[in-house]
C-alpha cells in the first residue's frame, strides 16, 4: 500500500517550553510533506508556551492547538493519540525541531508497521552528537536480536524518532503509562508485539535539543526499581529469551550505577541494592554476549566497588 499522500497526524507535547516552542513548531509547518494534521497538546504551561502555539495556530490551519489541565508527557501524548485523524503518527517533544525532509524521509517507508531514525542532539544551538543507523529492512524473528542489542537499543526505544501505524494503536488501544520514567520503552515494547516489520533509515533529520534539569537528565528517585519496571513490561509484551533478560536486567543496572557513579557512598548503596535483588539473581554470566556487559557483572560478583565506580564514572563522561 503507497503511503506517499497519507495524512500524518503530528503530536507535539508541551508544558513550559516557551523558550523552544516557537522553532520546534514553526519547523513542522515548513516541512517539505504537507499533508499533516498538527496536534499540540498543551499540558498547563505556566509561561507563556500557550500564547506562542496559538499565534502560530493562527497562521496555519493545519495546526490544532488543545489546552489541558497538567498530567504529565504520557497523558499528554494519549489525548493526542485520542484525537488523531491521520494514518500515520508523529510524536515530536515542545523543545525538539526536525528538519525540512523529516516526514517525507520517514513517510517514503510508510509501508511499514514501524520506521525508525537517525537524529542528532544539540546543546546551546551547536550539534554535539548524531546516531545514524545503517538502513535496514527487520522482519518479526529479527526484531530482538536488533532492538536487544547496546548498540541499537537506545535509539529504538525513543518514541520521537519513530513513524507509528494509527491503526495498530487504537485497534490495541496502545498507550503510554503515566510513570516516572520508562514510559517510551514500555510503549515500544507494546506496539512491537503487533508489528510484521520495521525499516531502518539512516537519515538524522531530529534534533533533540539538550535542555538541562529537564526529567530525563535529573537524578530519579529509586532508579533501580524504576529501569525494572521496564524490564517487566518487555516480558510482559513480548516473548523474551534469557538473553534478552540478562540484557534488559544488564542496561538496568548500568543506568543505575552510572547515575550513582558521583559519590562512592551511593554507588555502593546502588550496588548492594542491585545484587540482592531477585533479578539480578536470575542472570547467568552463560547469557552475556557483549565484552563491556560481561566485565560489569565479574566486576559486581568479585565486590570491585571502586574499580567499577571509576569504569562508571569514565563511561559516564563519554556519554555526556
Amino acid at each position: 500500500m503507497k503511503s506517499e499522500n497519507d495524512l500524518v497526524t503530528v503530536i507535539v507535547t508541551l508544558y513550559n517550553k516557551e523558550k523552544y516552542i516557537e522553532h520546534c513548531l514553526r519547523s513542522i509547518a515548513n516541512q517539505s510533506y504537507h499533508k499533516l494534521e498538527i496536534i499540540v497538546v498543551n499540558d498547563g504551561s505556566t509561561d507563556n508556551s500557550l500564547l506562542v502555539a496559538k499565534k502560530i495556530e493562527n497562521e496555519d490551519k493545519r495546526f490544532k492547538i488543545i489546552d489541558k489541565g497538567n498530567g504529565g508527557l504520557s497523558s499528554a501524548r494519549n489525548y493526542g493519540i485520542k484525537l488523531a485523524h491521520g494514518q500515520r503518527i508523529i510524536f515530536i517533544d515542545g523543545d525538539d525541531y526536525i528538519d525540512k525532509e523529516y516526514i517525507s524521509n520517514l513517510m517514503k517507508y510508510g509501508m511499514y508497521d514501524l520506521v525508525i531514525s537517525g537524529f542528532y542532539e544539540s546543546l546551546n544551538g551547536k550539534k554535539i552528537k548524531e546516531c545514524k543507523p545503517k538502513n535496514r529492512l527487520l522482519n518479526k524473528e529479527h526484531f530482538k536480536d536488533y532492538v536487544f542489542n547496546s548498540r541499537h537499543y537506545f535509539y529504538c526505544v525513543l518514541a520521537w524518532n519513530k513513524l507509528f501505524k494509527t491503526d495498530i494503536i487504537k485497534k490495541y488501544n496502545l498507550q503510554f503509562e503515566n510513570i516516572v520514567m520508562g514510559e517510551d520503552a514500555d510503549f515500544f515494547f507494546k506496539y512491537l508485539a503487533y508489528c510484521k516489520n520495521i525499516k531502518i533509515i539512516a537519515e538524522a533529520d531530529y534534533c533533540n535539543v539538550i535542555v538541562p534539569n529537564t526529567l530525563s537528565r535529573r537524578r530519579v528517585a529509586n532508579l533501580w526499581q524504576h529501569n525494572l519496571k521496564v524490564v517487566n513490561s518487555a516480558r510482559k509484551n513480548l516473548s523474551i529469551t534469557k538473553k534478552d533478560y540478562t540484557f534488559l536486567v544488564m542496561r538496568s543496572i548500568k543506568v543505575t550505577l552510572g547515575a550513582n557513579c558521583k559519590k562512592y557512598a551511593d554507588f555502593k548503596l546502588a550496588l548492594k541494592e542491585i545484587k540482592k535483588s531477585p533479578e539480578y539473581k536470575k542472570i547467568n554470566i552463560v547469557n552475556i554476549f557483549e565484552k563491556q556487559n560481561e566485565l560489569i557483572y565479574i566486576g559486581i560478583k568479585l565486590n570491585l566497588v571502586k574499580v567499577l565506580q571509576e569504569m562508571f564514572k569514565i563511561r559516564t563522561k563519554e556519554h555526556s
